[in-house]
């Protein structure tokens, strides 16, 4: 696995996107872990869902975001560790992929916080 890393890392590409990604997941997670005291005991999370009780999370589910992008962005990332020898564009692919997800996820997240607050 430790050869699949180096040869991952040896691309630029794919380098900056998934060390941009890690970056905003420490953004994510500081937000978090920053304003998670004066957060209410339920949020309105899941906006997709009909109106009433169902859009509501507990204060914890504000982690939901942030856990689903990175198990994506892991899951990515070993894939493309694989892949890359044998197609170097579709690791590129997932570098890029697990940037937009943690971005997006990012954004998701102040726009949330900063809804309640």
């Amino acid at each position: 696995m430790k050869e699949h890393i180096k040869t991952l890392t040896a691309d630029n590409i794919t380098r900056s996107m998934m060390a941009t990604s890690v970056v905003l997941f420490v953004v994510q997670l500081g937000i978090i872990l920053f304003s998670y005291q004066n957060l209410p005991p339920v949020i309105p999370l899941f906006n997709q869902l009909p109106w009433g009780a169902e859009r509501l999370g507990t204060r914890l589910s504000i982690f939901l975001p942030f856990t689903t992008a990175l198990i994506c962005a892991f899951t990515n990332l070993v894939l493309a560790s694989i892949t890359y020898n044998a197609m170097p564009l579709v690791a590129r692919i997932m570098g890029v992929t697990s940037f937009l997800v943690s971005l997006l996820c990012l954004i998701f997240t102040i726009r949330t916080i900063l809804l309640i607050t």
